[in-house]
């Protein structure tokens, strides 16, 4: 993935920098994304772009979550709670089978 420098500089390499730190601090599910998680069907799925942690992947089990973060060390961090289906990525360029539409939120 070939990014611009200063996003490379002050994103992703910020963000390999502290995802140890930003997984301590970033422990719960915001209210509005419960809401919106919790009005999926039993067996439904869920792409998480930008997925940091992924706290909000493992708040469900009886939904198929995916996820993707342009970090490589918060994807790692990731992995030891939700080690399937995860990959990292830029958003703006996502595998076509992550382009759905399916199950997005406002």
């Amino acid at each position: 993935m070939s990014l611009p420098a200063i996003e490379q500089e002050f994103v992703v390499d910020t963000y390999n920098k502290i995802a140890d730190e930003f997984n301590i601090t970033r422990y719960s599910v915001w209210n509005k994304v419960k809401n919106f998680i919790d009005s999926l069907e039993s067996g439904s799925k869920l792409f998480e772009a930008v997925c940091g942690n992924g706290k909000n992947l493992t708040y469900r089990k009886d939904i198929k979550t995916y996820g993707c973060d342009i970090s490589s060390a918060l994807i790692d961090v990731c992995r030891q709670n939700h080690p399937e289906r995860l990959f990292v990525g830029d958003i703006t360029n996502l595998p076509e089978e992550y382009r759905s539409e399916e199950h997005t939120s406002e």
